[in-house]
């Protein structure tokens, strides 16, 4: 993996794990990130996280996403 995206990667997914755990939510990471964190290589520049998220913590995450810009 390049180390800036493997650094990106690493902190995205910190505090959305993070956020999604404050909210107590229920979710799922899809898309290529799962690939990459199995692989361990990065196939093309990662943009997004792709996630399935639960109705009731969807207000919650939102907003603690904005505030961290």
């Amino acid at each position: 993996m390049k180390t800036n995206q493997k650094q990106e990667i690493t902190r995205s997914l910190q505090l959305i794990t993070k956020i999604f755990e404050e909210c107590q939510s229920e979710y799922r990471i899809l898309g290529s990130l799962i690939l990459v964190a199995y692989k361990h290589m990065i196939f093309r520049r990662i943009h997004d996280i792709d996630i399935l998220l639960d109705q009731k913590s969807q207000q919650c995450v939102l907003r603690k996403v904005v505030e961290h810009g």
